[in-house]
């Protein structure tokens, strides 16, 4: 998956204009550094309430750096992250929290299980993506996703752009095995962009890449 990532990255070649890059730098990496480069705050827990796994200044460090070094970032992680929800180990854990989802013969009732599914696997697995996750059901084929601070976001709110795009990736892989049905899911809110929340837009039946 890494490989993958990154190696796009450098294959891609894209460059920003200078004010665009500057931009960027400025809202990104800067301030986010800002709060991850001092070593008193390596030792901050940013969500007490349930801990994190890594430090989640480094993680978002990590990705808005990559933001700031190519504006097709958000593609390439989008797409690592369906790579790691189809063939990773995240499909495991999530049958593991839902084991109802396969026990549905219907699949419009499998994808309420499987909605019940993520709201239980992002909070209970280890490496606890978020603090909370609800859903609501749009249609037969479409539901909104909504993702409190999530790891990705929280406490990131200068940045001035959605940031979730690998665990949106990561839901649309997750989707192709255990539905059958290939997904588009597209971040419409996000704590770093000024919302409460992340929300996610998750669609049936469409192949639309929202991260091109």
């Amino acid at each position: 998956m890494f490989t993958y990532l990154f190696n796009k990255l450098i294959e891609a070649n894209v460059q920003a204009e200078k004010t665009q890059a500057d931009r960027w730098r400025k809202a990104s990496i800067l301030s986010v550094a800002s709060r991850v480069i001092n070593a008193e705050d390596f030792e901050v827990v940013i969500r007490p309430s349930i801990g994190d796994y890594v430090h989640i200044g480094h993680l978002q460090a990590i990705v808005t750096s990559l933001f700031a070094q190519n504006p097709a970032s958000k593609h390439y992680l989008y797409n690592a992250g369906y790579l790691s929800g189809k063939f990773g180990t995240t499909q495991g854990w999530l049958l593991n929290y839902r084991p109802q989802i396969m026990a549905e013969p219907h699949l419009e009732q499998r994808f309420t299980e499987f909605l019940k599914g993520l709201t239980i696997l992002y909070v209970e697995r280890v490496t606890k993506v978020a603090s909370k996750v609800e859903f609501d059901r749009i249609s037969s084929d479409r539901a909104k996703l909504r993702v409190y601070e999530s790891a990705y976001a929280v406490k990131n709110s200068d940045i001035g752009q959605d940031v979730c795009c690998f665990l949106a990736g990561e839901i649309a892989g997750l989707v192709e095995p255990i539905l059958g049905e290939k997904a588009a899911v597209y971040e419409t809110k996000c704590v770093a962009n000024g919302s409460p929340y992340c929300e996610f837009d998750i669609k049936l039946g469409d192949e639309t890449e929202h991260y091109s």
